[in-house]
């Protein structure tokens, strides 16, 4: 009688994950231990029972790895007859259960004991059969591809009606999941009847399939089963897939193909069709991965006038190909140039021979090709040797070097050849040294446009790639240059007035403002003060000042960017804790764009086609805005009302046209969204510039609803922070109209006055924009930049 508890202690054993590098050792002792026990005393019943609990155990996957372990244990030890058709039946029986499960760890207990069995009982084999025949058609695909392992052990290939093989083949083409597709076609034998639709599989969809295509073919002898148009079928399906794991599965099959005909190329090629395009592939891939480890000498048969086959000949056209790419290839398999040219001559004497094999005369034009890079080697080596031979004389009088002197120089020469393979080049080191350089250079007035161009670049590549860049100073002309001099030079290029522009100065200009936004993007200009600024405006903050300067030689190809910018702080005045005012800020943005004089030029033309479509873009966010607003759920009127005032203000503002049928429309629905007063002035307005009704496509109609939806979507995310954004708009107002009463009853107005300096006035605006709740930063980043979407104006 067995000890059921020293059973289930060895299982437990069993399903233990082995230690590392255990390389099987752990699962053998496991296997010795129960083969003991059998062999003590049979417990086929105790077994059983205990399979039966592991296999049900799911625990959603987790102990899958430990079921595997314990059935490849049991399925290992050898059992007797009558046991082992005990345990098959059980399996049978466990596989139609209900439990998917119970279904898929018998079926694969049955797999790994036909696997280990030297022979099948003729008993159990139709029970067997008609048993995974119905499995095949399980919805489990686990199942399904663990049938296919039972069925590999099953199948009788000799036989031409074997329903075994017949229910491999169609899993192969007709199974929906690509892991059944790829087990049975590595599971099914090779036969004549099964090669064709497994050719067919060389086109699955499933690239693993077609990898698994190739590993089968691999395993046959490349003159059994297929025929030489069938080999040049697959070879031209896997060496031009479209996928590089298939194609390197096609030519680890052709190199052991290769292998399989004793590395004889020759041998080979018999068995491939040579007139099909694919053979010269096959040949270049073998000679490039240096497969052939001896090619055969067939020049050497032709400089003995013996006739060539047309194997040889074309393997001899390839490898001509071949050695045109490779110097050292033509060095070793045509080391003369006489002897060449005798194998030209043998290959005209068989001209009349080969012109029956019409692939065979492309290869001539080949061949006069490799003779003109012989003849450029044999020219080089004829002008070394004339060159030697003039400069020996002279190198005899030179006076040889002692041992001594000559090792100290060897010396030196290794210290350098040591530094320069460093990893740590002194790059800094030698930017410092040579700023002044390029700066002399781009000062000077004989150099040309392309020369200050390399040398603008190149200081501010300087600039940029190091934190921290001070040189030394150097007194030039009475003056002292040093880093921040270099900068301020380079910041005169963008200061230019745009209407004197020529095609230099505009693409000068270009340059240095990308150059000058990088340094500010890498934080290498800690502020905006480092560059020329205009004094027209009194509000100045550090973002609105850069947009100023930078504009005139970005808007005409960054309009996009300029316009996005301004929607996005927009949206951040609007939804975030910012103190700037929205009609400040509305001002200065607007009148950064050009304006035109009278009479109109063409570049007054281009203005006004920019500062339209600009108020237009603009135009159109505050509609979609407003209507986002209005439809957002659980926001109090109220709140809806202050942040829809805002965009209402700047709507108002701005000089919108009726060129954007969207815009007209949008205009149209939310004229109606406000008090009769502010939409009678709006409708008035409206009247006066739209001239036509506007036509809109059903393209239209979904693009507005779709930007409504998508505003109303990141709106709603931040409902909370909408609240306090508009709630700290109205404190905002009114402590300011407190303050402003306060002071009309202690004393007369004060007219505000404007700061004088672009340093005093970007003084004051960065105090103000300091009223910042920075925990509420990352919510109004990401409101600012879903504002930035809309692309179609």
């Amino acid at each position: 009688m067995v000890d059921v508890s020293e059973l289930h202690e060895i299982l437990q054993e069993a399903a233990a994950e082995p230690p590392a590098n255990d390389e099987g050792f752990h699962q053998e002792k496991t296997i010795q231990k129960l083969q003991t026990l059998y062999d003590q005393a049979p417990c086929m019943n105790d077994l059983q029972s205990a399979l039966v609990g592991g296999m049900a155990d799911d625990r959603k996957g987790k102990i899958a790895p430990a079921i595997d372990r314990v059935l490849e244990v049991v399925s290992a030890v050898k059992y007797s007859t009558e046991d082992v058709l005990v345990i098959l039946q059980f399996g049978i029986r466990c596989s139609q259960a209900e439990d998917k499960q119970i279904r898929l760890r018998s079926t694969q207990l049955v797999a790994l004991l036909l696997q280990n069995l030297p022979e099948i009982p003729d008993s159990i084999w139709d029970e067997l059969v008609e048993s995974m025949l119905i499995r095949v058609r399980d919805k489990i695909v686990a199942i399904r591809v663990q049938t296919v392992l039972v069925l590999k052990r099953l199948q009788q290939p000799e036989l031409p009606d074997d329903v075994v093989t017949a229910a491999l083949l169609r899993l192969a083409v007709v199974d929906t999941n690509k892991e059944v597709r790829v087990a049975a076609v590595e599971s099914v034998a090779l036969t004549q009847l099964s090669v064709g639709d497994l050719l067919i599989r060389v086109r699955d969809i499933s690239f693993d399939v077609r990898c698994a295509v190739f590993r089968v073919f691999s395993q046959t002898h490349v003159k059994d089963i297929c025929t030489a148009l069938d080999r040049m079928y697959l070879l031209d399906q896997g060496l031009q897939d479209r996928h590089p794991s298939v194609v390197e599965s096609c030519q680890a099959m052709v190199v052991h193909w290769l292998r399989q005909c004793h590395d004889n190329m020759l041998e080979f090629l018999q068995y491939l069709a040579l007139d099909h395009p694919v053979c010269a592939v096959v040949v270049q891939f073998l000679l490039d991965k240096a497969a052939i480890s001896d090619l055969p000498p067939i020049k050497s048969k032709a400089l003995l006038g013996s006739t060539l086959t047309p194997t040889e000949s074309f393997l001899w056209k390839e490898q001509c190909i071949h050695f045109k790419k490779d110097h050292e290839f033509v060095e070793e398999n045509c080391p003369t140039l006489p002897a060449y040219c005798d194998l030209l001559r043998h290959v005209q004497d068989q001209c009349e021979w080969l012109g029956e094999w019409t692939f065979e005369s492309q290869w001539i034009q080949d061949a006069v090709s490799l003779l003109a890079i012989l003849c450029e080697e044999f020219e080089f080596i004829q002008y070394m040797t004339e060159i030697t031979s003039d400069i020996y004389d002279a190198m005899q009088e030179c006076e040889s070097l002692s041992p001594t002197k000559r090792r100290a120089m060897s010396e030196r020469l290794d210290a350098i050849d040591q530094r320069m393979d460093e990893a740590d080049v002194p790059s800094q080191k030698m930017a410092l040294n040579h700023t002044i350089v390029f700066w002399r250079v781009l000062n000077a007035d004989d150099e040309d446009g392309d020369s200050k161009h390399t040398c603008i670049r190149v200081l501010l590549d300087f600039f940029a790639a190091f934190k921290s860049f001070e040189i030394t100073p150097v007194e030039e002309d009475g003056d002292m240059i040093t880093s921040g001099s270099i900068l301020d030079g380079l910041a005169t290029y963008f200061c230019v007035n745009e209407h004197q522009l020529d095609t230099w100065d505009l693409q000068t200009q270009t340059l240095v403002v990308e150059g000058f936004i990088k340094l500010f993007l890498l934080k290498r200009i800690a502020d905006s003060t480092q560059m020329l600024h205009s004094n027209d405006h009194g509000f100045c903050s550090e973002t609105l000042q850069l947009l100023s300067v930078f504009y005139p030689a970005l808007a005409n190809l960054q309009f996009d960017l300029i316009v996005a910018t301004i929607r996005s702080i927009f949206c951040s005045i609007v939804y975030g804790t910012s103190a700037i005012p929205l009609d400040e800020a509305a001002v200065y943005f607007l009148s950064i764009f050009p304006e035109y004089d009278d009479p109109l030029t063409l570049q007054d033309l281009n203005n006004i086609f920019l500062k339209d479509a600009a108020h237009d873009a603009l135009s159109l966010q505050c509609c979609v805005e407003i209507l986002a607003i209005a439809e957002l759920k659980n926001l109090p009127k109220r709140d809806k009302e202050a942040l829809q005032k805002h965009w209402w203000t700047l709507l108002q503002s701005l000089e919108w046209t009726d060129r954007n049928g969207r815009l007209v429309v949008l205009l149209e629905e939310v004229g109606g969204a406000f008090k009769a007063a502010d939409a009678t002035k709006f409708k008035a307005r409206m009247e006066q510039v739209i001239q036509t009704p506007p036509h809109l496509t059903d393209h239209d109609t979904q693009w507005i609803l779709d930007q409504v939806a998508e505003r109303k979507e990141a709106l709603s995310t931040f409902k909370k922070k909408l609240t306090r954004a508009a709630q700290r708009r109205e404190h905002v107002v009114a402590a300011s109209s407190d303050s402003d009463a306060s002071e009309d009853e202690e004393k007369a107005p004060v007219v505000p006055t404007r700061e004088r300096t672009s340093r005093q006035s970007k003084a004051v605006a960065s105090a103000k924009m300091n009223v910042v709740d920075l925990g509420d930063s990352e919510e109004v980043e990401v409101i600012s930049s879903t504002s930035g979407n809309e692309s179609e104006f």
